[in-house]
C-alpha cells in the first residue's frame, strides 16, 4: 500500500517523498552530499598534464612528403640546378647523394651551414629531397686537371 508519504517513482518502486531520488546531487556536488575529494580532478589533470606535449603531435611531414614526386631524372635535376645553387655565398659544390633511409637526394656542400644559408637552399628541388653537408673549403688538388 501507498501512503501520502511515499510516490512511485515510475518504475514501480516506492520512494519516500521526503529522501531525493538515490543518484540525485545534494549541497557539495556529490549525490551522497559529501564534499569532492579532489583525487579524480588530479588524476585527470596530471594525465592531461603529461599527455599535453603528444597531444596533436605528428611527426612533422617532411618536405620531401609535401613536394610533388619527382618528374626529371635527378642527374639533370642537379645538372639544371647547380648553377643557381653555386652562385649562393658558402656553397662549395653539388651532388647526388642519399639520405640516412636510403632515398636518393641532392647533395648541396657548404663551408659553414648558417640560419641565412638554410633558408636560402631549398629543402627540395624538383621533388628530389636536398641535404646540406657543412665541408668547410674545399680546393682541388695539384694533378687533378690532368
Amino acid at each position: 500500500m501507498h501512503d501520502a508519504s511515499s510516490e512511485s517513482d515510475g518504475g514501480g518502486r516506492v520512494r519516500s517523498a521526503d529522501r531525493p531520488p538515490p543518484f540525485a546531487c545534494r549541497p557539495g556536488g556529490r549525490p551522497n552530499g559529501r564534499p569532492r575529494s579532489g583525487w579524480r580532478e588530479v588524476v585527470l589533470a596530471s594525465a592531461l598534464v603529461l599527455s599535453a606535449p603528444f597531444a596533436g603531435c605528428r611527426p612533422r611531414p617532411s618536405q620531401e612528403a609535401v613536394s610533388p614526386p619527382p618528374v626529371r631524372p635527378l642527374s639533370d635535376v642537379l645538372a639544371a640546378h647547380t648553377p643557381e645553387l653555386m652562385k649562393l655565398p658558402g656553397v662549395v659544390g653539388t651532388a647526388e647523394s642519399r639520405l640516412g633511409d636510403g632515398r636518393a637526394c641532392i647533395l648541396v656542400m657548404v663551408v659553414r651551414l648558417t640560419p641565412g644559408l638554410r633558408q636560402r637552399i631549398p629543402s627540395a628541388i624538383e621533388g628530389w629531397p636536398v641535404r646540406i653537408d657543412e665541408t668547410g673549403e674545399i680546393h682541388a688538388m695539384p694533378d687533378s686537371g690532368r
